[in-house]
């Protein structure tokens, strides 16, 4: 949805400076940052302190009456944005317009992060200071023990910094299409995994087409492990394969967790495949997950409106037992990285059975991330409620960032296909074979 303000100066400095800090090199959209900013509002609103002196810095006004913004921000967010202008009403007796409160949101988020990093920076000179000292006053004497000593230590904290944060990439890549057995898996595939280099990633709609070995060789070589490595009863079935890959570096799967589904055109199943990864460094465990919501049933195009209404219920009531059953699966994980295509309406349909605010089944202990606009047809919808966002990340127990689509593999193509329509997917006539979906890349992190 569009928010509308007049934005002083400072806001738009404040939303710069948070911006290049927290993203960069990307390129994201103000109402993207704003949205992951309101996300965790309660976190400023609670602490007092910072609270009082943004407001009070927030009622400084600079000249002028403002600069016209427009912020495309999702449902949730502004619904946290009411929510923290209802907290800051109340607490000062006063009626804020949300231009302010997003100002105030801002230079919290500015004063929290730099004490953060300040305290951040002490604590590790700190414990590192005491480390050397330690490694100072012990007996050895020998120059090469201390200098592989002190390089373990730099390493380690420089992992400790970074968070362990991952890469996921999933692009639906069109191969439903194979069913004669005759597409080749396109070189734009291969190229977007060597130029994205993500750590771990999920396909749906993959297909082992005539090339499959080779595409295998060219896009992961010795870098990545991959499943499944031979076709499935899927293929036999003239279904969807699903395709996971990790980096060999980062990443082991335990053994024999490797599994994928079987659809029929009869047993209402998702294309889903799942294995559980060991992460290197420190042996946590999650269960990564590709998925595609499989279509159900179809909709009869000459049926009458009424009974067409009567076919999408069914058909979403279908969906959702596809998700339940997923869930019934990772339920008995404790971290759970779900990526994947879920076959959801636009943002405006109102199915209670499967929309984009039901795709964890009402289960709370799930996050979705669905990142801002559409990842099927045209880049940009005609509204908000007329987006098309199909492609979702669902986590338990794993904080996802920076999740976004993404249309630019589109510049890696060597074929000329998208020279028709660039990044507007909506005639899927002239992409047989060739991704009709924009790429969904995130980031990730193990607790």
């Amino acid at each position: 949805m569009y928010l509308r303000i007049k934005a002083q100066q400072r806001t738009l400095d404040n939303l710069q400076v948070i911006t290049k800090n927290n993203y960069p090199d990307l390129r994201v959209t103000k109402g993207y940052v704003l949205t992951a900013l309101l996300e965790g509002y309660k976190q400023y609103v609670n602490n007092e302190e910072v609270l009082k002196k943004a407001i009070k810095e927030s009622d400084v006004k600079q000249e002028g009456s403002g600069t016209p913004v427009n912020f495309n921000i999702t449902a949730q967010a502004n619904t946290n944005l009411e929510s923290m202008k209802r907290i800051i009403d109340k607490m000062t007796g006063r009626s804020f317009f949300p231009a302010q409160i997003i100002d105030i949101l801002l230079i919290c988020a500015l004063s929290i992060e730099s004490k953060d990093f300040m305290e951040t920076e002490d604590s590790i000179d700190s414990i590192r200071l005491q480390i050397i000292k330690k490694i100072a006053d012990t007996d050895t004497t020998d120059v090469m023990t201390l200098y592989k000593i002190r390089k373990v230590l730099n390493e380690s904290f420089e992992r400790g910094c970074n968070m362990m944060k991952y890469k996921v990439l999933e692009h639906n890549v069109n191969q439903a299409t194979n069913k004669d057995g005759k597409n080749s898996l396109p070189a734009v595939i291969v190229t977007e995994i060597h130029e994205e280099k993500p750590d771990l990633g999920s396909l749906p709609e993959f297909a082992f087409c005539k090339n499959y070995m080779q595409f295998f060789d060219d896009a992961f070589g010795d870098e990545y492990d991959y499943y499944p490595k031979e076709p499935t009863a899927n293929t036999d079935n003239k279904q969807n394969e699903l395709l996971l890959f990790w980096k060999k570096e980062k990443f082991e799967a335990v053994l024999d967790s490797a599994q994928t589904t079987e659809v029929t055109w009869e047993n209402n199943m998702p294309n889903f495949t799942s294995v559980i990864l060991k992460e290197k460094d420190t042996e946590k465990e999650f269960l990564f997950c590709g998925l595609r919501i499989t279509m159900a049933r179809c909709i009869d195009n000459n049926a009458s409106k009424a009974e067409q209404q009567k076919q999408y219920k069914q058909q979403a009531a279908l969906r959702r037992e596809q998700m339940e059953y997923v869930l019934s699966v990772t339920d008995k994980c404790e971290h759970v990285l779900i990526v994947g295509d879920f076959n959801n309406y636009r943002r405006g349909v109102d199915l209670e059975e499967w929309n984009v605010g039901c795709i964890n089944c009402g289960k709370q202990d799930y996050t979705v991330y669905t990142p801002n606009g559409q990842s099927i047809y045209k880049e940009d919808a005609m509204s908000d409620d007329y987006e098309f966002p199909e492609d979702h990340i669902v986590s338990r127990g794993i904080e996802v960032s920076n999740y976004r689509y993404d249309r630019k593999f589109i510049k890696w193509d060597t074929s000329g296909i998208y020279k028709k329509a660039g990044t507007d997917f909506s005639d899927w006539s002239y992409l047989h074979g060739y991704p009709d979906h924009a790429t969904l890349i995130a980031e990730f992190e193990l607790s």
